[in-house]
């Protein structure tokens, strides 16, 4: 018998549940933290959807005050089938933050309830390991999630800068388009 057998036949069969892990507790934390940290990413992301989505919805509602007052002066269909350019825009933008935000859930694994009845009499170290694993996933899970909803919000924003682009140049035209077709 080699030395090595020796040893492994004198082990207890596990051995790697109880070694001594020095670095656990650094990476549980700094897992936990990062976890942490991207949850709030993911919060301040919705917030954003929020904010798009009532911005957009008062330019558009300033623009319809604003269209129904020139409106009252000029009675030509033009100025209103352009107006909904701008419509269409603001339409496009809450989809697509509305898409973003109701996207796929993000998770903060694990569950309360499973933790306690799966672990309350496992080993400390063990249990650690676990729950960093499990945060672990979570965060790749939610670092997909999040691609997403950043994508949707920057294609939403740029949806959004057409609809105030395309309000205010109608809105501007006013003028001109009444002198061409008014006359």
């Amino acid at each position: 018998m080699t030395a090595i057998e020796t040893e492994n036949k004198d082990a207890p069969p596990d051995k790697e549940e109880h070694q001594e892990l020095p670095s656990l507790e650094l990476v549980y934390t700094e897992v936990k933290d990062r976890l942490e940290v991207q949850l709030a990413q993911i919060d301040a992301l919705d917030g954003k959807f929020g904010t798009l989505m009532f911005v957009s919805s008062v330019v558009i509602g300033m623009g319809a005050a604003a269209q129904a007052a020139i409106l009252g002066t000029i009675h030509e269909t033009i100025p209103m089938v352009l107006f909904s350019v701008p419509i269409i825009f603001y339409v496009i933008t809450v989809i697509l933050a509305m898409q973003s935000w109701v996207r796929r859930p993000y998770f903060r694994d694990p569950e309360p309830r499973p933790l306690r009845d799966y672990y309350i009499s496992q080993p400390y170290e063990f249990t650690k390991r676990r729950l960093t694993t499990h945060f672990i996933s979570s965060y790749e899970w939610n670092a997909v999630v999040m691609r997403k909803k950043v994508n949707g919000l920057r294609i939403a924003v740029w949806f959004f800068l057409l609809q105030v682009v395309s309000l205010t140049l109608v809105l501007a035209s006013r003028p001109w388009i009444s002198q061409i077709f008014g006359d």
